[in-house]
């Protein structure tokens, strides 16, 4: 029921962005902020996933497995980020879409919480995601820009699915 939901959700915003960027030609990518909630600007979320044609899935050869650990190390770095800032995300539960540049730096992070999402400041959320996104690469690079969506809840418990990812 929860992926009905999610697909139901992105597609009534993708198409009210490609209605609204038809509509009035105009284009807000330069003016998005890094970091937004999906309801705080439909039509810059439109562009963004307008001109970001390629995903992660692509860019790791359409290897699943690649492409899903790839996302769940960059969830796992973020909630390290998170702990090392002393800022609490366990119980979060969030949708969300990363727009990378070609060399694996964050360009846009995009998301909206779950209803079953731990109640929080979400303005705070998005100030703590500016700062991960500031310095975080992904530890893959391609010829374009990529982007994944998906779901996060944290913790990841990434140390207990993937225990031969050595951080040191």
């Amino acid at each position: 029921m929860e992926k009905i939901i999610f697909i139901l959700f992105i597609s009534f915003f993708l198409n009210s962005a490609a209605f609204s960027q038809s509509a009035n030609g105009t284009n807000s990518i330069s003016k998005t902020p890094q970091v937004f909630l999906i309801s705080e600007d439909d039509t810059a979320y439109g562009e963004l996933v307008t001109n970001t044609p390629k995903l992660l899935l692509e860019v790791c050869n359409n290897s699943m497995d690649q492409a899903y650990k790839k996302w769940v190390y960059m969830l796992a770095d973020m909630e390290e980020f998170a702990s090392d800032q002393g800022f609490d995300i366990k119980g979060l539960k969030i949708w969300i879409n990363v727009f990378f540049a070609s060399d694996g730096s964050i360009e846009h992070i995009v998301y909206y919480p779950k209803p079953n999402s731990r109640n929080m400041d979400y303005s705070t959320f998005t100030n703590f995601l500016n700062k991960f996104a500031e310095d975080y690469k992904i530890d893959i690079s391609a010829n374009s820009h990529f982007a994944h969506y998906g779901s996060a809840s944290f913790p990841t418990f990434v140390a207990q699915m993937f225990p031969e990812r050595n951080k040191n």
